[in-house]
């Protein structure tokens, strides 16, 4: 690629988490990115556009959105969330998206998968037919469908735990923090969760996308820090100034409420995460990762504005 050349780069779900955290770092290289939203006037579709990216209006199901979005770019970045209504429609998403991009000529694209994808039968702590085995399952399809596509370079990063997932808004998902300043959870004391901050995901995709040689054809578990859910709360409750406690569920109130809870079955999924993720792998790459501490300083204004 000539130094004349500027690439284009189209990211799906542009205003998640990970897409959005995508779209800030390739903007500082000046790259072009583009992506598809429903919805321009919401406050993420906004700040995208203010950084540069150029938006149009569709959705996953929308083919022509889809290809016009496309249109001119030659890289790729995928991230999919499932609905848990109707769980091929991500399968159904990622078919129709790689299809659109192999005819527009993207030739090199980052998917982001999940721990335990490449090999879900491993995780074997909760039934195979709860929403996590069976959306881990999917995502094992959709790993596959980008190998075979016929792509020049992909590669597949598979994060951990969002630290940001203990920061609004997605630490709404635990009551118990703000009711009682506790997190009260299905994960045992000795868990080691595997922690990724979102910021680490966008720098290990962008990297992907700048040498798409050196990353062809890998698949990269994303782990910055491994805590218990002790020391996170330790680590949270120093950055909020307020004490914050990990209490955990007894054996007979996850069983009570596995079938009709789906959190208390994720958190159980996530008990054995740390024995299926590569560690050494993801350091061979030599991209610093940040840890959950270093993470709560950085975003110490969110932590203030969710604990408070």
């Amino acid at each position: 690629m000539s130094n004349s050349h500027v690439p284009t780069v189209y990211v799906v779900a542009a205003t998640g988490t990970q897409g959005s955290a995508v779209c800030r770092q390739l903007r500082q290289l000046d790259w072009a990115v583009r992506a598809t939203v429903r919805n321009p006037d919401s406050l993420q579709a906004q700040a995208l556009a203010k950084l540069g990216v150029v938006l149009n209006v569709g959705d996953w199901d929308d083919t022509d959105a889809l290809a016009a979005g496309l249109a001119g770019c030659d890289k790729l970045f995928m991230a999919l969330v499932a609905n848990y209504r109707d769980l091929d429609n991500e399968r159904v998403w990622a078919q129709r998206i790689l299809a659109l991009a192999k005819a527009a000529g993207v030739s090199n694209v980052i998917y982001t998968s999940s721990i335990s994808a490449d090999a879900p039968e491993k995780r074997t702590l909760v039934p195979p037919d709860h929403l996590l085995p069976k959306s881990l399952f999917c995502k094992n399809i959709i790993e596959g469908l980008v190998q075979r596509a016929g792509f020049a370079h992909w590669t597949i990063l598979r994060p951990g735990f969002f630290m940001s997932n203990m920061l609004d808004p997605k630490a709404r998902m635990y009551p118990e923090l703000f009711e009682q300043r506790t997190w009260l959870t299905a994960l045992t004391a000795e868990t080691r969760l595997n922690l990724i901050d979102p910021e680490d995901i966008a720098r290990f995709a962008v990297a992907a996308l700048q040498d798409p040689a050196r990353f062809h054809s890998h698949g990269i578990d994303l782990v910055g820090d491994r805590l218990t859910p002790v020391q996170m709360m330790e680590a949270l409750s120093a950055a909020a100034g307020r004490d914050i406690k990990a209490a955990f569920y007894t054996d007979e109130q996850v069983a009570q409420a596995m079938d009709k809870n789906p959190f208390i079955g994720a958190q159980v999924f996530l008990r054995d995460g740390e024995k299926c993720v590569d560690a050494e792998k993801v350091n061979s790459f030599g991209i610093p990762m940040g840890s959950f501490k270093g993470f709560l300083a950085r975003e110490q204004a969110a932590v203030i504005n969710t604990y408070t």
